[in-house]
C-alpha cells in the first residue's frame, strides 16, 4: 500500500505552524523601545526630560540605592547606582532619577542607543547659544512649574529643566542624604580631568543663571541626553 505524500508533509506542516506561531508570540512580547521626548536647541537635540532608566543599554541592571548606607557602599565600591529622590517612584516619573559617576561612566554605556551622556563642551555651547553670561539661560531652559521662590521659567524651547535636587554621600545628612529638590538642578557632564576627584556639571538655582561647577563623583545627580 503506497503512503499519500500529502500524509507525510502534514506533520511537518503542523510543527512548522507551531514553530512559527510561537516565534510570532516571542516578538509580539518583546519591550518596545523607549521614546524620548527631544528638543532642538541651536544644532544640538537634547532629550527634554530627565533620564529615568533602570538598565545599561547591555540589559544589565542598575543598583538601585535606597538607603543611605547603600549609596555610600556603592560610593566606596565603585559601583554604578541610581535612586528616585525620597525614594519615590512618583517623583521620578517627574523629574527622573538621580545616579552617581561610577553609573554616567560606566563602559556599558548609561544614555540609550542613539544618545550620549553630554560633555562639559556641549553643556558649554548650549550655555554660548542661549547668551552665556549675558543671557537669562535659566529663565528660557527652566520648567514653568516646580521651582520654588517665584523661580520658575518660561521653558522657552522646551528643554523643561527640572529641579530634582541631589543626594550627597555625607554621613550626617537628615532624609537619606536627599536635598534641595524644587530648588535646585545639577546635570552631570562626561568631563572629569585624570586624577582630578571631581566632575564638571551644569548647574541651575532658583533665580540664578546656570554655573558651571565642580562636584564630588559621589553625588547623586540628574542627566539630561543629548543626541549622538
Amino acid at each position: 500500500m503506497k503512503s499519500n505524500p500529502l500524509f507525510l508533509l502534514l506533520p511537518a506542516l503542523i510543527i512548522g505552524s507551531i514553530m512559527a506561531m510561537g516565534w510570532n508570540t516571542k516578538q509580539s512580547l518583546a519591550k518596545p523601545q523607549q521614546v524620548f521626548k527631544q528638543v532642538t536647541i541651536g544644532t544640538q537635540t537634547w532629550m527634554a526630560e530627565n533620564l529615568n532608566v533602570d538598565t545599561f543599554r547591555n540589559g544589565d541592571t542598575i543598583f538601585q540605592a535606597r538607603t543611605r548606607a547603600d549609596w555610600q557602599l556603592a560610593t566606596k565600591k565603585k559601583l554604578p547606582a541610581c535612586c528616585y529622590y525620597n525614594n519615590d517612584s512618583s517623583i521620578g516619573a517627574v523629574y527622573g532619577r538621580l545616579y552617581n559617576f561610577n553609573a554616567v561612566s560606566d563602559p556599558r554605556g548609561l544614555a540609550p542607543v542613539g544618545w550620549h551622556i553630554p560633555s562639559g563642551m556641549e553643556w558649554h555651547l548650549l550655555h554660548e547659544f542661549l547668551g552665556g553670561e549675558r543671557g537669562e539661560v535659566a529663565h528660557v531652559l527652566k520648567s514653568t512649574s516646580g521651582w520654588l521662590k517665584n523661580g520658575n521659567g518660561v521653558d522657552r524651547y522646551g528643554f523643561n529643566a527640572m529641579p530634582a535636587g541631589v543626594r550627597t554621600f555625607a554621613i550626617i545628612t537628615p532624609n537619606q542624604g536627599y536635598r534641595w529638590i524644587h530648588s535646585l538642578g545639577i546635570w552631570w557632564s562626561t568631563n572629569k580631568p585624570r586624577n582630578y576627584p571631581d566632575v564638571e556639571c551644569f548647574v541651575i538655582r532658583s533665580k540664578k543663571n546656570p554655573s558651571f561647577e565642580w562636584h564630588e563623583s559621589s553625588g547623586g545627580y540628574s542627566v539630561r541626553c543629548i543626541k549622538d
